[in-house]
């Protein structure tokens, strides 16, 4: 049978993905928990890729992302490389890093998942230009925004646990930055992840949750729900709140698969407060198995243990 997914919440351990400081408050990052949690890659050991280009505050911050993914189908081993470019007006950030996984099979229907991701965060502001940018106005971005070129190390680890159809996960990123231009250099970033899959028949519900929090933005929390039919078209709604989980804004979640190894998904989201237009931001991308595209034998845990779902 097939799936549920019920994401709502996750603690247990520690990782990151690669997004900017600003990152989790705008972007979907349902839309691929291994940027966020490098553990959760080691559900499939295909060679996959995700393609990202979103526009977020209503067109002054954009960023371009991608991960490439593959793992070792007799050794429970999975490496990957990532990348994720951001402009905000004069600043220009570059994450590029490398991750690996494990994962460990507990009994015919549970496994444990560890990651681990290390890389740079690049920095490089351009003062040549005009001045009123995004980051002067403290209602676009309450975070620190680097006015001056330089290179943070980033590193991370990540857990997630799967027992038939629930899967938990919990990550924890470091960016080890400047201490000359920042006053507290060691940024933490915290992701909280929790889903349960159970299929109806050709009808997939998939209740989730996601928390997210930061040193110096504070959390957010991701309530929402999304519908599939037959692993071939997905919509639904999240809602995202403050520490209170007071509105601050709704976004809608699509995904269509376009062929046999590639699925399309885009999502708009849209704020709910006094803020609501700076809240204005859209995704789209791409993600692909060359697994299936080869037409090569394919192993995703997900597919293994869907029959214990009920």
């Amino acid at each position: 049978m097939k799936k549920i997914n019920l994401i709502i919440l996750l603690m247990m351990s520690c990782t990151i993905g690669l997004f900017a400081q600003s990152d989790f408050q705008y972007a979907q990052v349902v839309n691929n928990l291994g940027w966020v949690n490098p553990s959760y890659y080691g559900i499939s050991r295909d060679i996959t890729g995700t393609f990202v280009y979103a526009n977020r505050l209503s067109g002054q911050m954009n960023s371009k992302a991608f991960d490439i993914h593959g793992g070792l189908p007799y050794q429970h081993l999975g490496f990957g490389v990532q990348g994720d470019f951001n402009d905000y007006g004069l600043r220009k950030q570059s994450i590029i890093g490398v991750d690996a996984n494990v994962d460990l099979k507990l009994s015919c229907n549970s496994y444990l998942l560890f990651g681990m991701f290390a890389g740079y965060d690049l920095w490089r502001y351009d003062q040549s230009g005009v001045i009123n940018d995004v980051g002067t106005d403290p209602n676009l971005y309450t975070g620190n925004l680097q006015e001056n070129n330089t290179n943070n190390f980033i590193t991370s680890f990540g857990l997630t646990y799967m027992y038939k159809g629930f899967r938990l996960g919990s990550s924890f990123r470091w960016n080890l930055r400047n201490k000359e231009y920042v006053d507290n250099k060691n940024l933490l970033t915290y992701y909280g992840h929790i889903e349960y899959d159970i299929m109806i028949n050709k009808l997939m519900i998939r209740p989730l949750g996601l928390l997210m929090w930061n040193q110096e933005l504070g959390a957010n929390a991701d309530l929402g729900i999304m519908f599939a039919y037959n692993k071939v078209f997905t919509i639904g709604a999240l809602y995202r709140g403050t520490n209170t989980l007071k509105p601050k804004s709704l976004a809608v979640l699509a995904d269509l698969t376009i062929a046999k190894s590639a699925t399309l998904f885009l999502d708009y989201e849209f704020g709910l407060s006094s803020l609501s237009s700076i809240r204005n931001s859209w995704e789209i991308g791409l993600r692909f198995n060359l697994n299936k595209a080869l037409n090569k034998k394919s192993f995703d845990k997900r597919e293994t243990i869907r029959n214990f779902s009920y």
